[in-house]
């Protein structure tokens, strides 16, 4: 990692073995461990996809993760949270505990249907309750919906509402498609990613690293904007408010 000080915070990844589409097993989760920490990562927040696996199943899973990490001496930080997809009873499901929040604070990890036509009304009345109920969306990987491909600067929608995006740290280098990859890079030039994170599944083919990702943004915006990204991240798991100006065109 060059041109980055400090241990990074990530705040989207899928490392617990065996819950979702995440690792495995046990092995598979260490070693994803062992790779965020070699590149600088020092928290990283367990998000699994919420139609797969309850809420009330995630705070053991994270303190035995968090048990082999030390045993096997990788210096890393597990925190509890959730992906949740986006329906009507979101808030239902906060409720019954089937939700977690990042690190236990109002932060809500939120997708959408990678397939679907979304109108941008629906996808805002429903921000608009989550953040009327104290509950604050942070709208996962947006360079992936393929309505934001083929617009990108649509989601300012979602940010005039107080709304920040994290981007996919992989969408800058194409992993997930080049029309994700044209949009990530849209959305970095208009200023208009809050967050970035590794949504990483798995050791090889989806790890998570953060540092080269981080460091094209610094080469397409500067370091300031590098600055307020890893700052935002920070305050995510505090529970503190983010920083949604950093810079936008």
């Amino acid at each position: 990692m060059t041109n980055l000080n400090g241990r990074l915070v990530d705040i989207h990844a899928h490392v617990l073995p065996a819950v979702d589409d995440g690792p495995r097993d046990e092995a598979s989760a260490l070693e994803m461990l062992r790779v965020a920490a070699e590149d600088g990562i020092g928290t990283i927040v367990a998000t699994p996809h919420t139609h797969w696996v309850r809420g009330a199943r995630l705070p053991e899973a994270v303190a035995r993760l968090n048990e082999l990490a030390r045993e096997a001496g990788i210096d890393i930080e597990v925190l509890a949270g959730s992906e949740a997809r986006i329906a009507a009873d979101l808030l239902e499901q906060h409720t019954r505990g089937d939700i977690l929040t990042l690190n236990g604070t109002h932060y809500l990890l939120l997708e959408l249907y990678l397939s679907h036509d979304w109108k941008i009304e629906v996808i805002e009345r429903v921000l608009g309750r989550l953040l009327d109920a104290g509950l604050q969306p942070i709208l996962a990987h947006p360079e992936r919906y393929p309505f934001v491909v083929l617009d990108p600067l649509v989601v300012e929608r979602f940010v005039r509402l107080g709304v920040p995006l994290q981007l996919n740290a992989p969408s800058l280098s194409g992993y997930h498609s080049q029309g994700s990859q044209r949009a990530a890079l849209a959305l970095v030039e208009a200023g208009l990613i809050h967050l970035v994170a590794s949504d990483a599944h798995s050791p090889a083919y989806r790890p998570p690293r953060l540092s080269a990702a981080l460091e094209t943004i610094a080469a397409m915006r500067g370091p300031e904007y590098v600055a307020g990204l890893r700052a935002n991240a920070e305050a995510v798991i505090r529970g503190a408010p983010l920083n949604l100006d950093l810079g936008a065109t």
